[in-house]
């Protein structure tokens, strides 16, 4: 009887050491080229890069209580943006981009995006993540004039902070057109995983990074929302990356 008590201890303590071989450490500081935690009531950069941002709109940026310290109020009413003078997504082949989040309203508003302010359109603002006004479930659009769901209801973050994270890994580029798979994560769980094209060209006519705001098509509105310790990396991040940074707020 000792002998099986002693085959199965062993039996269960290998399980286990082999499970730990399978996941990797997580590592969420390499590749960080974009910090912004709000704590200090502004748009400084902690990363260390440098890639501090500047707030527009028809008043001062209001400051909330976030996940962790401080958090930016995207006011929608009132268009208020974080512009940052850096293309986050300009030369890295895949990137992620880590946000909490919460009380989203708006209507289609874009949350964040690479803005080429040569056109009053959105489409050439790529890529860009908003939100659809029909559904209030988010979206990504990476190409010309084509949009694409996430199908998460944002309404499910009115009164709670979620974790959101979108990672983006290159697959093949054919010419200026490359094809992508996106993958999206709400509180550290998957939940989409898509291939579509990335149109990288419209890129070079973008010259910021821009968190909320409004372009002048007459159907974009700002969106309203409160936004919180935004990562944002040149490298995809894997499972166990985003499990950890889901647990390092919440």
């Amino acid at each position: 009887m000792r002998k099986r008590i002693y085959f199965a201890a062993a039996m269960a303590l290998a399980m286990v050491t082999f499970t730990s071989c399978l996941k990797e450490d997580p590592d969420v500081m390499t590749g960080l080229i974009g910090y912004y935690s709000f704590d200090n009531s502004d748009g400084t950069d902690q990363s260390g890069n440098g890639h501090t941002g500047t707030f527009t709109g028809k008043v001062a940026p209001e400051f909330v209580n976030g996940v962790r310290g401080m958090a930016f109020h995207i006011d929608g009413e009132n268009n208020t943006a974080l512009e940052i003078p850096y293309l986050f997504f300009k030369n890295p082949d895949e990137w992620s981009i880590s946000f909490w989040a919460k009380d989203f309203g708006g209507g289609y508003g874009t949350f964040f995006s690479q803005l080429d302010p040569q056109s009053d359109d959105v489409i050439s603002d790529i890529p860009r993540v908003f939100v659809y006004t029909h559904n209030q479930t988010m979206g990504i659009q990476l190409m010309h004039n084509d949009n694409y769901g996430f199908g998460y209801d944002v309404t499910n973050s009115n009164g709670k902070w979620e974790h959101y994270v979108v990672v983006l890994d290159s697959l093949e580029t054919n010419y200026s057109t490359t094809t992508v798979r996106v993958k999206v994560y709400v509180n550290g769980k998957k939940i989409k995983s898509f291939h579509t094209k990335y149109e990288r060209e419209y890129m070079d006519r973008c010259s910021k990074t821009v968190f909320g705001g409004k372009k002048k098509l007459y159907d974009i509105t700002s969106i309203d929302a409160k936004l919180d310790e935004v990562r944002i990396y040149n490298r995809a991040l894997n499972v166990w990356d985003i499990e950890a940074l889901y647990d390092l707020e919440y």
